[in-house]
């Protein structure tokens, strides 16, 4: 019983190849923002400039990693698309099969 719906695996597949554009987009960004580097004197002269220094730097190690975190996430999501996609396709096989059509 399909419960009045159908599955469309192609979408699925093109949903996937959507997802890893996407992945591929963010890692460009995290490796542009990775290499970016801002000078000491950047952050001026007094005292506590030493102390914004770090907490930028802090804060740009904590976004790169979830930049990272986003696209493993994306990655694991493209691929349960793909096998969702296999899944449907070898149950369309084999009932198929079953009611009397050839593989």
């Amino acid at each position: 019983m399909t419960n009045g719906y159908d599955v469309e695996s192609s979408s699925l597949r093109a949903y996937a190849k959507a997802v890893d554009d996407a992945a591929a987009r963010i890692e460009r960004i995290r490796k542009r923002t990775s290499a970016l580097t801002i000078p000491d004197h950047a952050f001026g002269k007094l005292p506590e400039s030493g102390a914004l220094k770090k907490d930028y730097e802090d804060k740009s190690e904590q976004a790169a990693k979830d930049l990272t975190d986003a696209i493993d996430s994306m990655e694991l999501i493209a691929k349960g698309m793909r096998a969702s996609a296999g899944g449907y396709d070898d149950n369309e096989d084999v009932q198929s099969v079953r009611f009397g059509g050839s593989n």
